[in-house]
């Protein structure tokens, strides 16, 4: 999820989506995929200048059972609270943060 700090105001940014991750954020790990994915939460300057998201996040993970060989869908919940790094050396574009 790329976002434009330049859009930061005195109330931050509200994030309210669904976000679909593409299969090479998950390859050579056990995920064998992604579904229903939805953050929700604020990214905001801090009163020392950094960059801090704060939110949720939450869907599904798709792994293979270890008694079955099965896919199950694992629902899974998380929050998080990061200070969100430039990410200007990777893509070259200004004003931009990356969250992982």
């Amino acid at each position: 999820m790329f976002i434009n700090l330049n859009t930061i105001n005195e109330k931050g940014i509200i994030i309210d989506q669904e976000v679909i991750f593409e299969s090479k954020y998950y390859e050579n790990t056990i995920i064998k995929g992604l579904e229903n994915i939805y953050v929700t939460g604020k990214i905001y300057y801090s009163s020392t200048k950094e960059v801090i998201f704060e939110g949720n996040i939450k869907g599904n993970m798709l792994l293979i059972d270890s008694n079955t060989n099965e896919i199950v869908s694992y629902p899974f919940t998380s929050e998080i609270n990061e200070i969100l790094e430039d990410d200007e050396k990777k893509s070259g574009k200004f004003g931009q943060k990356y969250t992982k």
